[in-house]
């Protein structure tokens, strides 16, 4: 059981989820961050914080695993020229600063599992596992680049596994949230022709499968972190409505985020089946496979 851990991406919605985590279970964790006293001030005195350069460095020769969360929000907004720059560096170019500082550390890590998504299989086809291309979308391009980035620790000797993450419900952040809100007000309804796939996981799930991924030597490469029910965007909201006993009789017309998110509200109103052939394959069992279970485990907590 690896026990000294860094983790880039520490303050997010993931992050801040699994160094709470490792943390109860006893771990020493190391945090990559951009803004020292942000982070102190979300994460606590018992994480230690190191920033790029030789902290990193020195850091990365003393840690036996590395989990990689690091990326810009890519959701709710529109995707300009100066946006897109900004996903594609915040993943790729953090991943090269990674894989700079890990050629020069004094040993590498055990293991990397660095962070990718579901949108690497784009956004139309049969339901993917790990073994379908890629899509052609920049979301999908994105994500290529941002693993093929993480997989030049393998030349280091690294085991590297590349979890495409699914849209992660979980409290304090992310769509669960957001949703709640919208719900609760009684705004809550079907996006689009409702038709369309939402591969999600509960933010649990995504912090069990991390570490399961650290633990389990025989994993490496691609592995779909998203709930083995397959799930379109019309009975998700009729589930999410019965669990917080609300209506869902609005609906958003496509047309209408078309016009205030452009290309970017193709991730709302598209979307792939995707499966979790390698976790369940190796032993894994989700907490929450079914998108009333976590629901009802959210609401409740």
């Amino acid at each position: 059981m690896a026990k000294r851990i860094l983790i880039s991406g520490a303050t997010g919605f993931v992050g801040r989820a699994l160094i709470s985590h490792c943390l109860r279970e006893g771990f020493e964790v190391i945090a990559w961050v951009r803004n020292a006293a942000h982070a102190r001030s979300v994460l606590g005195e018992h994480v230690t914080l190191v920033r790029a350069g030789h902290e990193l460095v020195d850091a990365l020769g003393d840690a036996d695993t590395v989990v990689h969360l690091a990326g810009s929000p890519v959701a709710a907004r529109r995707w300009s020229a100066s946006v897109k720059r900004e996903i594609r560096a915040s993943r790729v170019e953090t991943t090269n600063i990674l894989m700079a500082c890990m050629r020069e550390a004094s040993t590498p890590p055990r293991v990397l599992v660095c962070a990718s998504g579901v949108g690497f299989y784009g956004l139309h086809g049969p339901v993917a596992n790990e073994s379908e291309t890629a899509g052609d979308d920049f979301l999908a391009q994105v994500c290529v680049a941002w693993e093929h980035a993480a997989n030049e620790a393998e030349t280091l000797g690294v085991r590297v596994v590349n979890a495409r993450l699914g849209v992660v419900l979980g409290k304090g952040g992310g769509a669960f949230e957001k949703l709640r809100s919208v719900f609760s007000l009684g705004l809550g309804g079907r996006i689009g022709n409702g038709e369309q796939i939402m591969p999600w996981v509960h933010l649990d799930d995504v912090v069990d499968a991390m570490l399961f991924a650290v633990n389990n030597e025989a994993l490496r490469g691609p592995m779909n972190v998203a709930a083995p029910e397959i799930m379109n965007n019309k009975a998700f909201t009729e589930t999410f409505a019965k669990v917080l006993k609300r209506k869902a009789v609005c609906h958003v017309p496509g047309f209408i985020l078309k016009a205030a998110l452009g290309e970017a509200a193709s991730m709302l109103l598209e979307g792939r089946a995707v499966v979790p052939e390698v976790l369940l394959k190796h032993g894994f069992v989700f907490l929450h496979p079914t998108i009333n279970d976590a629901l009802m485990d959210l609401v409740a907590s």
